[in-house]
């Protein structure tokens, strides 16, 4: 029995209608268009001391600022696991993310809309925490915090990244 060429193409219709749904759906980003939330991405903050004292603490700040940011909704947070697939994707060095340009390509790659970048430094017993949330498109700082903590402990550092974090 011959196909009618109705059938035909009702098929072409429907496989062109659903390769249009799946393209839509792989488009859709971290950055919505549509009025919600921005994507931002978190980077470990820089430790700028002298001594090392806290070297480790870079990335646990981030991880409270990541959090903070989380758990307000102004923001939709690019998981740390997808900025590390996207720099092995790039085949970005551990030395070109140094590189602000680097920085701000990674987070357009992600899909983000900001990037929050930080530093902090002690003091004796005195720690400063800045952070910066910068625009991907233009590179300009949208808002910068600073906090001054009179205390090496973790726990205070944390609180003051997370206070940091909610005025972003």
């Amino acid at each position: 029995m011959p196909k009618q060429p109705g059938n035909n193409m009702r098929s072409l219709q429907q496989i062109l209608l659903l390769a249009i749904v799946l393209l839509l759906a792989g488009c859709s980003g971290i950055t919505p268009r549509n009025g919600g939330p921005p994507g931002v991405a978190v980077w470990e903050l820089e430790d700028l001391s002298a001594d090392g004292r806290l070297a480790h603490a870079g990335e646990l700040l981030a991880t409270q600022i990541t959090d903070t940011l989380g758990k307000q909704g102004k923001y939709v947070v690019v998981e740390r696991s997808r900025l590390i697939r996207i720099l092995e994707e790039q085949q970005l060095s551990a030395s070109s993310l140094a590189d602000r340009q680097t920085q701000l390509r990674l987070g357009a790659l992600t899909g983000a809309r900001y990037m929050v970048f930080g530093g902090y430094q002690i003091f004796g017993d005195i720690v400063r925490i800045d952070i910066r949330l910068v625009d991907v498109e233009t590179g300009t700082i949208r808002k910068a915090v600073k906090k001054v903590v009179t205390s090496t402990d973790l726990q205070t550092l944390l609180d003051a990244a997370q206070a940091a974090a909610a005025e972003l």
